[in-house]
């Protein structure tokens, strides 16, 4: 991915809503709470979460988003569409959709109900605004699932569930009329290889690894959030975020060290950029397909 370069004073942005569930809205950590009076939580509560991150991300890079929120807990995309459709069916310029943990909790790893439910989403918020740009958040790997708790993966690579999660999101996204897909799984996996983050809460931490898990071993830490937010941040804004820099706003209000933050914008650029290269590889005439 070939990055913008930031700007020096704000601009005006489009209106961007986040759809997604407890791994949006930041469970289990500082993040849930985060500025939340900088966003809008249109089934108003007090939540920031990642939306909130990603906001003041773009506020440190000139940019100036409206930025709102519809989240729920444990909800995939067709819960949020049935029982909230009126508050999510509107012209909005972007719109980041997350669902379930485990694509559908009545049959994990199955990506239909995923498939329907944003073709049928996609469509929609198309109708309302052609140019609406289309996100869906591929999520992370749970430990709890691979090391603990019976499921498909019980047992199996970590990498695997991240892969089966990241499968089902990109047949959402050929389904859909145009969405890219924000790859935040495929970004922890990659802190794991890279060794900023430890592969395994079940054994401990390893010395001077992050543990991406909250103490579920489920849901993120306040890390595991931050790298989903630089993600999605680098992807929607085009901007780079290893230029966020060391002493980034939202990681000192955190409690996340300069050499952590910087650790961590280097995996979300590693990350998107070969995101790029997938793409080029997968285009006939080699030109890269944009991420937005």
């Amino acid at each position: 991915m070939v990055f913008a370069g930031f700007l020096t004073t704000a601009e005006a942005g489009p209106r961007i809503l986040f759809v997604g569930n407890s791994f949006t809205f930041g469970a289990n950590s500082a993040v849930r709470h985060y500025r939340a009076d900088t966003v809008h939580d249109l089934n108003g509560g007090d939540i920031g979460g990642v939306p909130a991150l990603f906001r003041r991300m773009c506020e440190e890079a000139g940019l100036d988003y409206d930025v709102s929120l519809e989240t729920l807990a444990g909800a995939d995309l067709a819960r949020h569409w049935n029982e909230r459709r009126s508050v999510i069916d509107k012209p909005w310029d972007v719109v980041v959709l997350q669902s379930h943990s485990v694509l559908d909790p009545k049959a994990p790893g199955n990506p239909t109900r995923l498939v329907d439910s944003a073709q049928t989403i996609g469509s929609a918020l198309t109708a309302r605004n052609p140019g609406v740009a289309l996100y869906l958040t591929a999520t992370w790997a749970r430990a709890d699932l691979v090391y603990d708790k019976p499921s498909p993966w019980h047992g199996e690579p970590l990498d695997r569930m991240t892969t089966d999660i990241r499968s089902g999101y990109d047949a959402a996204r050929a389904a859909m009329a145009r969405a890219t897909v924000l790859p935040v799984g495929d970004a922890w996996q990659l802190a794991m290889t890279e060794e900023v983050a430890d592969a395994n809460p079940y054994d401990g931490t390893e010395f001077n690894k992050v543990d991406l898990w909250g103490w579920d071993h489920y849901h993120a830490s306040t890390y595991g959030y931050y790298l989903e937010a630089l993600v999605t941040f680098g992807a929607i804004t085009g901007k780079d975020p290893r230029q966020l820099g060391a002493q980034e706003k939202c990681a000192d209000d955190l409690g996340i060290s300069p050499d952590q933050a910087a650790a961590l914008q280097r995996v979300a650029a590693d990350a998107l950029s070969a995101e790029a290269v997938t793409a080029k590889v997968a285009t006939a005439g080699g030109e890269a397909i944009p991420l937005r």
